[in-house]
């Protein structure tokens, strides 16, 4: 069918899904000026379309009995390790501890497991809080991690250094993906009940929303999974891999 036509889209390459896209939805003809409107309009539409082509695509993806994935990206990640900066860490224990070098209540419950509201098959791998797995319990090794993460996110090289680069993301990795994981939780909103916009908990995470509707568990971090630039701006090349 011609591209105009096509409503929703998701990709499938053997039993891995991903790109799950709305290319058509009513919000972007509206005239209507209020965008937090639009933004419901259009995760609600994303949703029901995505979740539709989705349900086929895991019946698809399981023919030969191999268990079903998806790689999800994380959009807004670079945005939310910002505003955590901002606040002094506060909203991350990854950062939190990164700054002050000691733990602090988290705005997370730790070993927090991501609920699928309406059911599926669960995977055995949950993910948790890991933020004390890798932490450096040296202040120097601490502030290192901390700058690389600092740059990442903002696109800002670290003091003495001319470019965003290759050890910039080597230096930040183990914080990198720390942070992915915190803010991979805040995907569906624990209080709906319904698959609506009011399951999304935060704009930029609807495709996890989506697979975790369907009872998809996030289980790994996969570090620059994907380096285009635009990518790389808003969620440093972070993806997260999810179990059905």
């Amino acid at each position: 069918p011609s591209e105009k036509n096509i409503i929703a889209s998701l990709n499938a390459n053997r039993n891995i899904l991903f790109g799950a896209k709305l290319h058509i939805h009513s919000s972007s003809s509206s005239t209507t000026s209020n965008d937090d409107n639009d933004d419901d309009e259009y995760i609600t539409e994303y949703l029901a379309a995505c979740g539709s082509i989705l349900d086929i695509a895991r019946e698809d993806a399981a023919i030969n009995g191999q268990q079903v994935q998806a790689l999800c990206t994380l959009n807004g990640l670079c945005s939310w390790v910002k505003e955590c900066l901002d606040r002094d860490g506060k909203g991350s224990d990854t950062l939190t501890r990164l700054m002050h070098g000691e733990r602090q209540p988290n705005t997370l419950t730790s070993k927090k497991e991501n609920k699928a509201p309406h059911g599926g098959k669960r995977s055995n791998l949950k993910i948790q809080d890991s933020s004390a797995a890798f932490m450096p319990k040296k202040k120097p090794e601490r502030l290192q991690v901390l700058e690389a993460i600092r740059a990442i996110a903002t696109g800002e090289p670290r003091p003495g250094h001319s470019v965003v680069g290759a050890g910039t993301y080597k230096d930040g990795m183990k914080g990198w993906v720390a942070c992915a994981r915190e803010y991979s939780q805040l995907a569906t909103n624990p209080n709906s009940v319904s698959l609506d916009a009011s399951l999304v908990g935060r704009k930029g995470l609807e495709e996890m929303a989506l697979y975790q509707s369907r009872g998809g568990e996030v289980t790994k971090i996969e570090h620059l999974a994907h380096t285009q630039p635009e990518y790389l701006r808003e969620a440093g090349g972070a993806m997260a891999r999810l179990f059905f």
